[in-house]
């Protein structure tokens, strides 16, 4: 990095925030929101022309081994505030863990008027998160999510950017805002050289923090999970394990789960014990046992579990029944069709590519994690966890 580079002025901000996947580029939510916190930020600082270096937010498409762009780098050694947004992905990405460590190991050389070396911090909400198993680090943060509202604690960011412009997502990035501005104004300019990203430490390694998400995987009649492979046109990796790979690659642990064991003990739960996803394919509807667990879960109707049907495109006879099959869908999964949200109104009209399958399985399984947290321990028990928060 040059010396030209080191005297340019670090931004307000930074935003440090977990990819949807390696070598993904940023997610169009967290660019949104980005971009108005940017904007709130320049005019409560009065720096309206100079917008564009008020926050830094990475967009290099790397990969964790690459370490950080000359940019980013300069940016962690130069920033005012971090702005971490908190999710379950955020804690199990290697890339967030190491530059919330980078800035809190210079953060102790810049803060003016507190010793507390974390009063620089202002997290976000971008998820609902447990407050159980936390990792460490975050403990040592203010916490004060309850200030922000209801819906900011049952559904995250995440959620009130999704929805249509609103008071509650005006009021998250308004008091976003006051705490940048106020930790901001206790920071002194200038830089603090970091690590390398390989020397830089994990600062959630070894946390105990970990969510599962289950799968219940149901093969068209007479076919293994093991050997079914609906896109075999394409690749003939089976379903169940390119499942896997894409919700561990999420930063979620996969469980994978048979329908006969779901249906007398996930599919029962009041209180749910983990997320869950139920990859269906179309055919097996003419199984009348499978029917019957699917049309149970449908009445139980546990938003914590959500159905992805996959179209069988390899299965001959399920290509002459489809619309007998699709008649079977409907009447199966009623409720659930009845009120599907966007997300999940695509995964239960038949997915019928890798691709379709990649993009709804990570929808949903966010989906579903959110929705698992809503009805588990969450942030928006604010109010009984005022230890935690305050």
């Amino acid at each position: 990095m040059s010396d030209q580079q080191h005297d340019t002025p670090g931004p307000i901000f930074f935003l440090s925030y977990a990819r949807t996947s390696e070598r993904a580029a940023p997610d169009r939510w967290v660019t949104e929101f980005y971009n108005e916190l940017r904007d709130s930020v320049a005019a409560r600082e009065g720096q309206r022309g100079r917008r564009q270096s008020v926050g830094f937010m990475d967009r290099s498409i790397l990969r964790e081994e690459d370490g950080w762009t000359a940019e980013t780098r300069h940016a962690l050694e130069t920033c005012r505030v971090f702005v971490p947004l908190l999710s379950l992905r955020y804690f199990h990405s290697e890339r967030c863990g190491k530059e919330w460590a980078a800035f809190t190991g210079r953060t102790h050389l810049t803060t003016r008027q507190h010793e507390d070396p974390l009063v620089s911090i202002v997290p976000a909400l971008w998820a609902p998160v447990p407050l159980s198993d936390l990792p460490t680090e975050v403990h040592k943060i203010k916490l004060d999510m309850a200030a922000f509202g209801i819906e900011y604690t049952k559904r995250g960011l995440y959620g009130l950017m999704r929805s249509a412009f609103n008071e509650d997502r005006v009021k998250a990035v308004t008091m976003l805002t006051d705490q940048i501005s106020i930790a901001a104004s206790n920071s002194i300019p200038g830089l603090r050289r970091i690590s390398d990203y390989a020397a830089t430490p994990d600062a959630f390694a070894g946390s105990s923090y970990r969510k599962d998400v289950r799968l219940v995987v149901v093969p068209p009649h007479q076919v293994s999970p093991e050997e079914w492979s609906p896109y075999a046109l394409e690749s003939d990796i089976p379903l169940p394990k390119y499942a896997t790979d894409i919700v561990r690659r999420l930063g979620y642990e996969p469980v994978l789960i048979a329908l006969h064991e779901a249906a007398g003990t996930v599919f029962r739960e009041t209180t749910p014990a983990a997320p869950c996803v139920v990859i269906l394919a179309l055919s097996s509807l003419a199984d009348p046992q499978i029917r019957h667990h699917i049309r149970d879960l449908d009445e139980g109707e546990k938003a914590w579990i959500s159905v992805i049907v996959v179209a069988d495109t390899e299965d001959p006879a399920g290509d002459r029944r489809g619309g007998d099959l699709h008649e079977l869908l409907k009447a199966t999964l009623r409720n659930s069709i009845g009120k599907a949200t966007p997300i999940s109104r695509i995964a239960l009209n038949g997915v019928s590519s890798m691709a379709a399958f990649r993009r709804t399985l990570s929808d949903m399984t966010d989906f579903v994690g959110n929705q698992y947290l809503r009805y588990a321990t969450t942030l928006s028990s604010a109010e009984e966890n005022t230890d935690h928060l305050r």
